[in-house]
């Protein structure tokens, strides 16, 4: 079986129907918390929401669900919404008609994914047990999963859900389904986290075509704070984990999710936290700042106005401190000006002594935003790096197919400004920025060229010497992109 082992992808189910490897777990969500907490995860990209008879959420949940329908935000046919069965079956056609009334109260015609919670027979009444260790006195003998499975069946034939699946259901069982269903079952949702790596499980249904989702991924660290009786995981705190966190600059649920899903195992963290519900689906989410790069699209024209109301809400909800713009030209930075409720913060773009963006640079200063230079060294070293690009060099970077690097460095007015202040070429170069008000990106891996990249603030060039720097300029963009040449919002006028 193979999986998009990438968070926030998708995998094709054995009936064809598709489901997202990142879902929401709507367990011991608070009532009163649901509907914004569906808002919210809509909002950071959530479309996979899982729940159950069992949960005491489920009318908030529909509210949510409508809400967000009505609002436009997305269609119906973008969620998917993963509904288990509690069973509550001593009569044929109860699996109908609980489903029934589950869609009335999530206010949905269809769900996508239908399971059977558990492989044991419940009395009637026991979604409506409130605390969950007495559920053994609503114990109603032996469960025929075979009947119930011709009961799931039938609901796939009426339209009620797309896909059947089971939960909590070992091997055996699924074994006993299968030998005579005529819908195979989709999914299984177990138990799965690190401490709990279910392997033969997992390895027999993947065999099959089943698809796993795993609910506590992170073994349901919270759980002791809802019942004490439960006894507190830690694997959160596991050193093997936190290894990984300090080596891969994540977090220890970013860690514990991706392990998952590269086994190709779907996740349901639940959570009603805005940080986490985005770190869980978010394998970028240490980045405290966004911009929308290029500032196009190569898919028809890019509707900057939309694109930053969009921005604006990733401010709202907390994912960014600050948003701002990348490679934006003056003109496309003024339509978003026009419209917006929080201006850009930050224009980063190319600068540097060859290309020193003089108007550009004194509009954005004048509008309050700043702005950060990459390449201001004008990458020297991006010559060497040609076999790296291939025969998509030339439509990257302005240099061709030369090999001739940017030659900023060896300007005889750097040069003698170097020796005139005991300085570095590279020092110059970016100190001469850092005056005009301009942040600086400068790249390396080497221990002694980071040193004098942030060693520029003990020295300063004179006006003369600024007069002098200014004299450099070519117009020069090292970083063309000429691929984006021929869109009607390619940025660079210049080249």
């Amino acid at each position: 079986m193979t999986a998009e082992h990438t968070l926030g992808k998708h995998f094709r189910l054995n009936d064809g129907n598709v489901i997202p490897l990142v879902g929401l777990g709507t367990s011991r969500i608070l009532p009163n918390e649901t509907i914004s907490v569906i808002t919210t995860a809509i909002d950071i990209g959530y479309r996979h929401f899982d729940t159950s008879e069992f949960y005491k959420n489920t009318t908030q949940l529909g509210d949510g669900l409508r809400q967000v329908l009505l609002s436009g935000k997305v269609n119906r046919d973008d969620l998917f919404i993963t509904a288990k069965l509690a069973p509550c079956y001593e009569a044929f056609g109860d699996i109908e008609t609980s489903l029934k009334e589950f869609l009335s109260l999530l206010q949905l015609k269809y769900v996508d994914l239908c399971l059977l919670h558990f492989p044991i027979q419940f009395k009637k009444g026991a979604t409506k047990c409130n605390d969950h260790t007495q559920l053994g006195e609503y114990i109603n003998g032996k469960c025929d999963h075979v009947q119930l499975w011709k009961e799931m069946e039938d609901i796939v034939v009426k339209g009620l859900s797309m896909s059947i699946g089971v939960s909590n259901f070992n091997q055996h069982q699924i074994q006993n389904i299968m030998q005579t269903c005529k819908i195979s079952p989709a999914v299984l949702q177990t138990e799965c986290h690190a401490y709990l790596q279910v392997k033969d499980l997992v390895k027999f249904c993947q065999d099959e075509g089943i698809f796993i989702t795993a609910f506590a991924p992170f073994g349901s660290p919270g759980l002791s704070t809802y019942k004490p009786c439960y006894k507190e995981c830690d694997i959160l705190k596991d050193e093997v984990v936190l290894d990984l966190v300090r080596k891969y600059d994540r977090t220890p649920a970013q860690i514990l999710l991706r392990h998952l899903i590269q086994r190709g195992i779907g996740v349901i963290p639940k959570s009603s936290n805005a940080v986490r519900l985005t770190e869980n689906i978010n394998k970028t989410v240490k980045q405290r700042d966004a911009t929308i790069h290029w500032g196009e699209y190569l898919n028809g024209r890019c509707d900057h106005e939309q694109l930053w109301k969009e921005m604006e809400d990733a401010v709202k909800i907390g994912l960014t401190q600050s948003i701002g713009l990348s490679n934006f030209n003056q003109q496309q930075i003024e339509n978003v000006l026009q419209k917006c409720k929080i201006p850009p913060a930050v224009l980063q773009t190319e600068c540097h002594a060859h290309l020193q963006m003089t108007d550009l640079v004194k509009f954005c200063q004048d509008k309050d935003i700043f702005v950060t230079a990459f390449a201001p060294l004008g990458s020297p070293g991006l010559s060497m790096h040609k076999s790296k690009y291939g025969a998509n060099f030339k439509y990257f970077t302005s240099l061709g197919n030369s090999n001739q690097p940017c030659d900023i460095y060896h300007e005889s007015i750097v040069l003698d400004l170097a020796k005139q202040r005991e300085r570095t070429p590279a020092q110059i170069l970016l100190r001469h920025l850092i005056q005009r008000g301009i942040g600086v990106l400068p790249k390396s891996s080497n221990p002694e060229r980071l040193k004098e990249n942030i060693n520029i603030f003990d020295f300063e060039l004179t006006k003369c010497d600024m007069d002098s720097m200014k004299k450099l300029e070519k117009g020069r963009r090292i970083f063309s992109f000429g691929f984006l040449k021929e869109h009607p919002q390619y940025p660079f006028t210049e080249t």
